[in-house]
């Protein structure tokens, strides 16, 4: 199975979101971390940065 992933972020998380993940007991993955885990576990993925919503 392959997958596409596409991130619509800034590639790392804000201080907010770092906060609000620790005080709920959340682990942060971002587009990458992802990537890798997934690809572990045999799924082939990969993570694409899009610039815009018309690269899709």
């Amino acid at each position: 199975m392959s997958v596409v992933m596409y991130e619509d972020v800034t590639g790392y998380f804000g201080p907010d979101t770092n906060f609000f993940a620790n005080e709920h007991n959340i682990t942060l993955i971002d587009g990458h971390g992802l990537e890798y885990f997934l690809n572990e576990f045999g799924y082939n993925v990969k993570c694409q940065i899009r610039k815009n919503k018309k690269d899709i």
